[in-house]
């Protein structure tokens, strides 16, 4: 629409020059008066379409283009490893437990793991927020949460899906760096699952999780 309104006002500036032209090489007053009107009605119309194009712009409609962004593609991850849990996994109560959405996605780094395979290189300032949720190379889904033992220094607790690819994945896991047990007491299984949530509850009520 846009470049059609262009178009009529080019014809408009054209009629203009071409109606002086002809009042240039008129032989007579009337054929001078029908050069000069067309003249002036090129001038309107190359107006007219100037002003619509300057107030009434058309956006231009380029195809919207969908991609999938990563944590697209982690979510549809997440979908299929929770339908193959059991009932009574712990990663899927642990799963349960975390807000699953794009702003407390985590996109892994290789300094997540120190060489150990536990995830324990995750640090606070990798944290947007005090609990987020991702996947590591070998599809572990992990929960990282920022928190301060005695309010002292911001430390980063995760607690992961364990087990090898192909083996038991209903089991979890954890990992931290400078991780005192005073702070995050070095429990397993059910018991570590307990302190994983009540971490992740006291991380959805702010930035940072404060440890007694």
């Amino acid at each position: 629409m846009s470049h059609r309104v262009a178009e009529i006002a080019l014809y408009g500036l054209f009629g203009a020059g071409a109606g002086i032209y002809f009042a240039i090489k008129a032989r007579d007053s009337e054929e001078r008066k029908y050069a000069m009107l067309l003249a002036a009605g090129g001038v309107a119309m190359f107006a007219i379409c100037f002003y619509f194009m300057e107030n009434y712009p058309i956006p231009s409609q380029s195809p919207k283009v969908m991609t999938k962004t990563s944590c697209d593609v982690a979510l549809n991850k997440l979908q299929e490893i929770r339908a193959s849990l059991e009932p009574s996994s712990d990663v899927g109560s642990l799963i349960d437990a975390v807000d699953t959405s794009c702003a407390n996605y985590l996109p892994w780094k290789g300094s997540f793991i120190q060489g150990t395979g536990s995830i324990d290189g995750i640090s606070p300032s990798d944290m947007t927020s005090s609990v987020m949720w991702g996947f590591d190379p070998w599809n572990r889904f992990f929960v990282a949460m920022k928190h301060s033992c005695n309010q002292v220094q911001e430390r980063v607790v995760a607690v992961f899906q364990s087990g090898a690819e192909g083996g038991d994945r209903n089991l979890i896991s954890w990992g931290g760096q400078y991780i005192s047990e005073n702070c995050f007491p070095f429990a397993h299984g059910k018991a570590l699952l307990a302190q994983a949530v009540n971490l992740i509850k006291k991380g959805a009520l702010g930035n940072l999780i404060l440890v007694d």
